[in-house]
């Protein structure tokens, strides 16, 4: 299971506020990614509450043909490959991902931060993006849309029926950066999501999307919704 750097691949003016005896983090710097990617729980829900048996949970992630986007051990990030992080007193990231096999390498990705919450910092990247979509009703596309805690602000115009979508956003992509003791880790978010009613179902997954669970999601679950999620992790060393 090989996993890349690559930022373009995975899907800070800031406030302090947490707890008092939290390590004290000096931001602006040099920081390099370990060559790991840290294993964390794969937790499951239904609407029934949380699902706490492994081999359930496995079988069902191998059933939907994506065992590459969970893992329960630390993957090695292949060799070659590098991520960099430069933060500035200005509260500007510029993050460089390094990959000898891949042609879009160097990525070079540019972000602001935008705050801080307890434990991770909030960033916009400063290139904006302008996009087409339709509100969908398919029920796992309605969950995706809310698994991510740390949204865009998006500016949204509505399209004539004749273009085949309902609406142009326009908004800064967002991502977060974890705190933990002390140390920067960058976020590797991975979710599946199914819906059974009946014979019928649907089902999506997304894999290595720098943001976290937003767990206000369990609230929404309804009978025939399941959800696996994982957060994985990627440790920063300041230089």
């Amino acid at each position: 299971m090989k996993h890349s750097y690559l930022l373009a691949s995975s899907l800070l003016l800031f406030s302090a506020c947490g707890k008092d005896d939290a390590p004290e983090l000096s931001l602006p710097g040099e920081y390099r990614a370990e060559n790991r990617i840290v294993a964390t729980a794969i937790n499951m829900y239904t609407s029934n509450g949380q699902v706490n048996n492994n081999t359930l949970i496995d079988k069902f992630i191998r059933r939907h043909q994506v065992g590459s986007y969970f893992s329960r051990i630390d993957v090695p990030v292949p060799a070659g490959n590098s991520l960099t992080l430069s933060i500035s007193s200005d509260n500007k990231a510029t993050f460089v991902s390094m990959a000898p096999n891949d042609p879009r390498s160097p990525d070079i990705l540019k972000a602001e931060i935008l705050s801080r919450l307890q434990d991770h910092f909030v960033l916009a990247e400063f290139d904006s993006v302008n996009l087409a979509s339709s509100v969908s009703s398919d029920r796992c596309e309605q969950l995706s849309r809310n698994m991510m805690l740390e949204l865009p602000n998006k500016r949204c115009r509505a399209l004539p029926p004749v273009t085949g979508f309902s609406q142009q956003c326009r908004y800064r992509p967002t991502s977060v950066l974890l705190v933990k003791d002390g140390n920067l880790r960058l976020p590797f978010f991975s979710w599946l999501i199914k819906n059974q009613q009946g014979l019928g179902y649907c089902s999506n997954a997304y894999n290595g999307v720098r943001n976290i669970f937003n767990t206000t999601v369990l609230n929404q679950l309804r009978t025939g919704d399941t959800i696996v999620v994982q957060v994985r992790e990627v440790p920063f060393i300041k230089q």
